[in-house]
């Protein structure tokens, strides 16, 4: 099914893999994780059940916050980092490839034994649907201030 995942995240120290969140059942056990980095590489990428979805092309930038949203529906999955899109993949899941339940919901934290991330997380947000570029802006640019000329 359709859904997006819109963060705010501060790094502060990059280390191996660090998450926003991984959600499964243990240690490759129908694993969703939206990683920090890649190893050691500051690029942003949401990992499913043994596969990578999308990646990020631009990094994280440390101690700055940073806006994610990740969306998939209908076979396309994408990226955005800071309101611009960063990544695009088209993938076909099966339902084998979606958890039903998961019971090791961590954020921050690893179900795989990697080190706790060093980060800020806030405005955590999983809406189920894909969102329009307008409603990801909209929650990368929380207060927005109109003003009226006379």
């Amino acid at each position: 099914s359709a859904y997006t995942v819109s963060v705010w995240v501060m790094v502060k120290v990059f280390s191996r893999y660090m998450r926003v969140f991984d959600f499964g059942n243990g240690a490759g056990q129908q694993n969703i994780v939206l990683l920090l980095t890649n190893n050691m590489d500051p690029k942003p990428l949401l990992y499913a059940i043994d596969y990578v979805v999308v990646h990020s092309s631009e990094p994280i930038k440390l101690n700055e916050w940073t806006h994610l949203a990740v969306s998939y529906g209908n076979g396309k999955a994408e990226f955005y980092l800071n309101g611009r899109l960063t990544g695009t993949a088209y993938i076909k899941a099966t339902g084998s490839d979606s958890p039903k339940v998961t019971n090791s919901n961590k954020f921050g934290a690893s179900n795989y034994g990697d080190p706790n991330s060093n980060a800020v997380i806030s405005s955590f947000k999983i809406f189920n649907r894909v969102l329009s570029i307008d409603e990801i802006l909209l929650h990368q640019n929380p207060i927005q201030v109109y003003v009226e000329k006379h």
